[in-house]
């Protein structure tokens, strides 16, 4: 049996890219990961870059809601893609296709809730007050 799983967090580089292709108008949007290498006695080692790709209600609810810097988890397969370019040269990358996207920050619109802001904070909500939520889409999106 193989197993072709890819589990990843870290942030976008740029704004998501959304395009629509081919006959099928098969909706597509490319992202690109930066995720943070682990310290080692308090060296830093940079960044590993990612080219990550979703597709349809996803790469919409992607390019609608994500930001340069947004925090994301990607769970994904890890595809090898290899080309010949016009002037004869060949090219391959690997890439990941993801299957689900969680977005990882607070959106935007989202009135700040007791979870997610400290409680001394003049702006917390108190217990009584209906906190008002984002859309169920934006937690997780799914394929």
């Amino acid at each position: 049996m193989s197993v072709n799983r890819v589990l990843l967090t870290g942030r976008l580089t740029a704004d998501p890219d959304l395009k629509v292709a081919g006959e099928s108008k098969t909706v597509i949007c490319s992202m690109r990961l930066a995720i943070q290498r682990r310290r080692t006695n308090g060296t830093d080692h940079g960044a590993i870059y990612v080219d990550v790709t979703a597709f349809e209600r996803q790469a919409q609810n992607c390019a609608k809601y994500l930001r340069k810097g947004s925090r994301v988890a990607i769970d994904g397969r890890l595809e090898h893609s290899e080309w010949t370019t016009e002037d004869g040269h060949k090219r391959a990358k690997h890439e990941i296709v993801a299957q689900e996207v969680e977005f990882l920050d607070t959106p935007p619109s989202a009135t700040p809730t007791p979870e997610n802001q400290p409680a001394d904070s003049p702006d917390a909500a108190t217990p009584d007050e209906q906190p008002e939520t984002a859309p169920a889409d934006l937690a997780a999106v799914a394929s």
